[in-house]
């Protein structure tokens, strides 16, 4: 039980210091990258359709569609403009990628106290509050990875097959933000793989692996069929086929 409101009193603190610092450093740094500046021109264009939302995505890249979608509910969900909610948007998921490292490093370490000064680290890390601060995917991005990474290791040690499908899903969703994402899902099933060589491991890591694969299975063709529901010119299967290198 003592432990237990140790990490509750830790987390509390940790969040509070990552909310006064981004707070503090909006209130003095209102500068945008142009990349922000391209992605605010794109969502306010997408919410700002008369004809609906489906036609400016037909010339969006499939690895845009998502982020730039969720960006322009600001004006549609909350009547804000997408500026003021691409930038609450970045601060809620920077803050609350800071428990998930917390989270990472006492799954890993199993150190409340190390994990208290990691999550401390990533409250406090200028990079990690420039972006979590700015009309950018990268803290959108980095919320599912680290949420995945987590996921990925509770599923490996406790052999947890829901943690697992959590895993795929946060991956598929770090992909939407970035295409680096699925470079994680790749290595989560190498990993599997090499795995199952060990004898007392094989029938866990096919069952992973398959748990896994359909899990990113499901979600590439979910993605698929979004995409096309939302009139995008390019898909998966054909922005794949475009930038694959043989």
């Amino acid at each position: 039980m003592a432990i237990q409101v140790k990490v509750v009193v830790q987390l509390l603190i940790l969040i509070v210091i990552a909310t006064a610092v981004r707070l503090y450093f909006l209130s003095w740094h209102d500068a945008l990258k142009r990349d922000s500046i391209t992605y605010l021109e794109l969502a306010d264009g997408i919410a700002a359709f008369p004809e609906g939302e489906a036609a400016p995505f037909k010339h969006i890249s499939p690895r845009l569609a998502p982020y730039l979608w969720l960006l322009s509910r600001g004006k549609v969900w909350f009547h804000i403009d997408n500026e003021r909610w691409g930038v609450i948007l970045s601060c809620i998921f920077g803050i609350l990628t800071v428990p998930l490292v917390y989270a990472l490093f006492a799954t890993l370490f199993d150190d409340f106290n190390g994990a208290f000064v990691a999550g401390a680290a990533a409250a406090v890390h200028p990079a990690l509050v420039e972006y979590s601060t700015q009309v950018l995917r990268e803290a959108v991005y980095l919320f599912f990875v680290t949420a995945g990474l987590l996921f990925f290791i509770r599923a490996v040690r406790r052999r947890n097959l829901l943690s697992l499908v959590l895993c795929g899903l946060t991956i598929l969703l770090a992909a939407m933000c970035r295409t680096e994402g699925c470079e994680f899902a790749f290595l989560f099933l190498a990993f599997i793989c090499i795995r199952g060589f060990d004898r007392p491991e094989r029938k866990t890591s096919l069952l992973q692996g398959e748990v896994l694969s359909a899990t990113l299975l499901a979600g590439l063709i979910f993605w698929e069929m979004w995409l096309r529901w939302m009139g995008c010119s390019q898909t998966i299967l054909s922005y794949i086929a475009m930038h694959a290198r043989f």
